[in-house]
C-alpha cells in the first residue's frame, strides 16, 4: 500500500496596493501540516542590494482559524482596528520558510 502525500493548497489569494504603489501580496493556504494558515509578503530590502521591495522572504505567517476567508479577516481588522498578526497567531518562522511555503504552491 502506497501512502499519499498532500500538499499544501492556496484557499485565496489578496493583492493589494502597497508602499510605492508596488502590490503587496498575500495567501491564505491549508497546509497539511500547520492547518489553515496565512502567509504574507512584507516590504524590506532596503538595506541590502536586492533593494526595496515586498517578498514573502520579509514576511509573516499566521495560525488561522479553519472557517477564515479574506472576508473575515478584514471584518476582524475593521472590528478590533490591529492588522492580522495581531488578530490571529503569529508564528515565529523565519522569512526563508515564509518563502518556501508560498513557492511549494506556486506563489
Amino acid at each position: 500500500m502506497t501512502k499519499t502525500k498532500t500538499k499544501p493548497a492556496i484557499v485565496e489569494v489578496d493583492r493589494r496596493s502597497g508602499a510605492y504603489e508596488m502590490i503587496q501580496e498575500r495567501a491564505i493556504i491549508d497546509h497539511p501540516k500547520y492547518g489553515r494558515i496565512l502567509i504574507s509578503e512584507a516590504w524590506g530590502g532596503m538595506d541590502d542590494i536586492r533593494g526595496g521591495a515586498y517578498r514573502y522572504s520579509d514576511g509573516f505567517a499566521c495560525q488561522l482559524k479553519p472557517s477564515d476567508t479574506f472576508d473575515v479577516l478584514r471584518a476582524e481588522e475593521e472590528k478590533y482596528g490591529g492588522p492580522l498578526d495581531e488578530i490571529r497567531d503569529r508564528l515565529e518562522w523565519s522569512g526563508m520558510i515564509i518563502y518556501k511555503v508560498a513557492k511549494s504552491v506556486g506563489l
